[in-house]
Formats: structure tokens, C-alpha cells, sequence
């Protein structure tokens, strides 16, 4: 994922897991096009930030797009390579990452941002984002739960198998201020061998409104649209061109 990613020991797992659940990568990178499209019809060019695995990136990539990723969880690059061999990819975090070009569009997709705990840190990573863009250029966030929406106390389990993996996973989440937490229990089995592990994620939780003054100040023009792509709503910014006297 994108900044401190608590998925380095879980790549094995995710995709198996989520393609359980029914995600639809293609779909969602669909949506984000047409988003992308209406304020730059002819883009051309994206950047996928904490482009995790890289199922979205392989569905922009057979859009068309000319695609680059960035994530912070090499297991998870390793992942991503093997699935879009053509693409460059960059490790790193998304508040700090630099390239040597920008791009049309830059994504930031699943909640990633979520990580960014503070207003700080997500006017830090915005504002990263936006040096990636040329001008006239769109941003598309998919963000966390605002504070509202967070169901503390919930616990979950769920389990599948695919290509010869199976994966179960417990979970239970609860708040500490205006923090999320999740924590994961994870058992793991192939033909060879069993093993497991456990992660806690901790991402932050912040209004719409306050998202809207952040990409405001870092001087992105932005809407916000509900449900997005997951029930969560989903930023459209786009960065304009430099002021002319």
C-alpha cells in the first residue's frame, strides 16, 4: 500500500481473499477513466499510487493507459510485477516518492490514503500527488471511513482458496481518538506447509469536509462524489494551470 503498509506479510493472501469477496478491479478502473476522461479527455498516461498488487494497474493497462506504480511494500511490488510485467514500478512512500516525469492522471485507489492518519500527512502525500500531474491533470482518491461510518467493535472472519493457497483471516477494529485500528489473524496453508501471522492497521479517520479543505489548500480543484466506487465516495481533483499576469 501506500505509506506504512501492514500488508508486507500478506500479499500471498490478498488477492485470494478479495477475489472471494466479488472485487471487480476492472469495474472500478473503468469508473475512474470515465472520471479521468471528463476533465482530460485525452489523457493518456497513469500513475498508480500504493498500487498494491497491481490488479487496478492491469486494468488500466488494458484500457490503454500507459502505466506506472508506486507502493511502500516490496512483497507487494513483487506481486504487481509478475502481473504487469511492462509497467515500471517504483518503491516507495506516498508522501515522499520522486519521479523523473508526470502523468495525466495519478490514482490512488482501495483506501490507501487512509493511512495518512493526520491532516499533515494528507496534505503531504496530495501534495506529492499533485507535483506527478502536468497541468490541467486529475487526481482520483478513494478514501477511509470518515468517523461517522466506522463500525467500532465489529469482529469478521472469512476464508478461500485459489491456486493452490488457502487463506482464513480473523479480524476485529475498534478507535482509539480519531484513529481506526484492525487487527488481522491470518493462517495459511499449501500443499507443502502451514504458517500464520497477524497485522494491525491504524488509519485515520476524517469528515468529507475536512478531506475538501486539504485538497483545497494544497491548490487542487476537487469534488467529491458519493458512493464512489465502494461505498466510501471517491475525490476527483484536478490540478490547474499556473495563474498568468
Amino acid at each position: 500500500m501506500g505509506a506504512a503498509s501492514g500488508y508486507e506479510n500478506s500479499a500471498a493472501a490478498y488477492d485470494v481473499l478479495h477475489a472471494a469477496r466479488g472485487k471487480d478491479y476492472r469495474r472500478e478502473a473503468a469508473v475512474v477513466v470515465d472520471r479521468i476522461r471528463r476533465h482530460l479527455p485525452g489523457a493518456g498516461s497513469i500513475l498508480d499510487v500504493a498500487c498494491g498488487t497491481g490488479l487496478h494497474l492491469a486494468a488500466f493497462a488494458e484500457l490503454g493507459f500507459d502505466v506506472e506504480g508506486v507502493d511502500l511494500s516490496g512483497s507487494m511490488m513483487e506481486e504487481a510485477r509478475r502481473r504487469v510485467p511492462d509497467a515500471v514500478l517504483h518503491e516507495g512512500d506516498m508522501r515522499t516518492f520522486r519521479l523523473a516525469r508526470r502523468f495525466d492522471a495519478v490514482v490512488c485507489l482501495f483506501s490507501a490514503i487512509g493511512y495518512m492518519r493526520t491532516p499533515a500527512d494528507l496534505a503531504t502525500a496530495l501534495a506529492t500527488m499533485r507535483d506527478h500531474l502536468v497541468d490541467g491533470g486529475v487526481l482520483v482518491v478513494e478514501p477511509w471511513f470518515e468517523p461517522d461510518n466506522w463500525h467500532d467493535g465489529a469482529v469478521f472472519a472469512e476464508g478461500a482458496e485459489a491456486g493452490g493457497l488457502a487463506v482464513a483471516r480473523v479480524s476485529r477494529s475498534w478507535r482509539e481518538g480519531e484513529e481506526s485500528l484492525i487487527e488481522m489473524r491470518y493462517a495459511l496453508a499449501r500443499r507443502d506447509r502451514t504458517w500464520s501471522f497477524s497485522e494491525v492497521h491504524r488509519m485515520g479517520l476524517m469528515t468529507t469536509a475536512a478531506q475538501l479543505e486539504v485538497y483545497r489548500d494544497v491548490g487542487l480543484v476537487v469534488e467529491h462524489e458519493h458512493p464512489g466506487l465502494t461505498g466510501r465516495g471517491l475525490f476527483v481533483a484536478v490540478k490547474p494551470p499556473p495563474e498568468t499576469s
